[in-house]
């Protein structure tokens, strides 16, 4: 991953310019508290890991007042004005809110729903005890060779005593279902493509969000970017050394699944 985008936004707009197309984008932010005129205020870090065919590198690090729709409005306007003309998928937890935005800066660019940012928080929500057998079923979902594959995984999942227990699961994933139906019309190899990105992204997103909640809140906000950057880019480092460790033990990682990397709550 090429970490040279991932600077603060002053530094993007001075000139760090962007690929023109990317596969995907992944959206993520954070909630951030800063101590600002002696008062305690919450901000949030944005930021974008963009994939393309031959990799995939951090399209920006922003921080924002807030988490809403003014800031993704700015964030879009900064990466179109530094070059970037089309993603074909923006990977978000909330696809419906920002879709719109992203659609009018970037036409014909389809907002997902952020399966592994699901997965995750959804395990969370279970007892532990529970947590591997919700799990595979999820997976299940998610590894279906077509929609209605998809939905008769999900019907499985629904008519489990697992549903039962957590009945709030089945209404999120069938949303999910609904916002993301668009992933099983892809060819296979193109949609475990967007998938394993995804997993990824989230796996780093959650390495941040520990960090940041270590760290508490930051005296100066202008700190925060370099913080989320220097965070990921650890984050990153423990991954390729992951991957390298089951690279020479001839295990694939994150092949068979592409979640088998997302942390799960403990």
């Amino acid at each position: 991953m090429n970490w040279s985008n991932g600077r603060r936004d002053e530094g993007a707009r001075a000139g760090l310019t962007l690929c023109r197309s990317y596969v995907a984008a992944y959206v993520h932010c954070a909630p951030v508290h800063h101590l600002l005129y002696g008062g305690d205020r919450c901000g949030a870090v944005h930021w974008w890991i963009g994939s393309r065919r031959d990799g995939s590198e951090i399209l920006g690090i922003w921080l924002a007042p807030e988490s809403g729709r003014q800031a993704c409005r700015q964030i879009l306007a900064d990466i179109c004005h530094r070059g970037l003309e089309r993603i074909r998928f923006a990977v978000t937890d909330n696809p419906t809110a920002f879709g719109e935005e992203l659609r009018t800066q970037f036409p014909g660019t389809s907002p997902l729903p952020s399966f592994a940012t699901l997965l995750d928080r959804s395990v969370r929500q279970v007892q532990p005890r529970d947590r591997a057998p919700v799990k595979n079923h999820l997976v299940a979902i998610l590894q279906a060779g077509s929609s209605q594959a998809a939905q008769q995984s999900i019907s499985a999942f629904e008519s489990s005593r697992w549903a039962a227990r957590y009945p709030a699961l089945v209404t999120d994933w069938r949303l999910a279902l609904d916002q993301g139906r668009l992933l099983w019309s892809l060819a296979p190899t193109l949609r475990r493509e967007v998938l394993r990105g995804d997993a990824r992204a989230t796996s780093l997103h959650l390495s941040v969000g520990r960090a940041l909640a270590r760290h508490g809140g930051v005296a100066d906000p202008s700190a925060a970017p370099s913080f989320v950057q220097t965070a990921l880019a650890r984050a990153q480092r423990r991954f390729d050394a992951a991957r390298s460790t089951a690279t020479r033990a001839q295990r694939p990682l994150l092949e068979v699944s592409p979640f088998r990397g997302v942390a799960l709550g403990g």
